[in-house]
């Protein structure tokens, strides 16, 4: 017996909508106090910063790599002090 996409979505709705609705919403907050959760978003950090770590080894200076982290140190000092003023969040 084939079931429609249409029909699956509508099933999902009604999951959803039924009176264990709070029971699954209670389970699906614990998981973000998980250590799975915890695990991903490591894990999506790192592969964030190895891609910009890449893409500036690129494009920043590719051929002085000394002048290139030089140039990206100022830079994110310059970050750092932009929200607030400061650079209290050095220390």
């Amino acid at each position: 017996m084939a079931i429609s996409l249409h029909s699956e979505c509508e099933m999902c709705y009604n999951v959803l909508m039924s009176k264990n609705h709070k029971h699954r919403l209670k389970l699906s907050l614990r998981m973000h106090d998980s250590f799975a959760h915890t695990l991903i978003v490591v894990f999506g950090v790192v592969l964030v910063w190895r891609g910009l770590w890449n893409l500036i080894d690129i494009y920043i200076f590719p051929g002085n790599p000394v002048f290139s982290s030089v140039v990206t140190v100022v830079l994110g000092v310059f970050l750092l002090y932009l929200p607030d003023g400061s650079l209290d969040d050095l220390r």
